[in-house]
């Protein structure tokens, strides 16, 4: 059953084959998309125009265990959740290792997120 206005005519725009198992998380911030998988990596994507594909910029490789969660904490900075129970507060930039992490319990992704936010901030 098609709605009155809507366009049920979606193509896929683009894919991407970065990570060599399942992608668990993706956040977007500004002009930068992040994914993490069970690779134990995140890979950071970015769009040179507001129409454009994303492109591929960079891979963080120093994890310890596969990805939770991720999200951009501000043009510089950005924050991971990991099953180690470690919430890594990295750099965008290509030389990157983390600026801080922290250890502790969490139960789910938004709980990781949330303690960044009291935490790093």
């Amino acid at each position: 059953m098609e709605e009155e206005g809507l366009n049920q005519n979606y193509q896929l725009s683009q894919s991407l084959f970065k990570h060599s198992g399942a992608t668990r998380a993706v956040a977007l911030y500004k002009d930068k998309m992040l994914t993490g998988g069970i690779d134990k990596k995140v890979n950071l994507y970015q769009r040179k125009g507001e129409n454009s594909l994303w492109e591929f910029v960079h891979e963080f490789k120093f994890f310890k265990d596969y990805i939770y969660s991720i999200a951009g904490m501000d043009d510089d900075r950005f924050v991971v959740g990991c099953k180690d129970g470690k919430v890594y507060v990295c750099g965008y930039h290509e030389k990157s290792e983390e600026f801080a992490t922290m250890e502790g319990k969490f139960v789910s992704a938004s709980s990781c997120l949330t303690f960044k936010a009291t935490a790093v901030l």
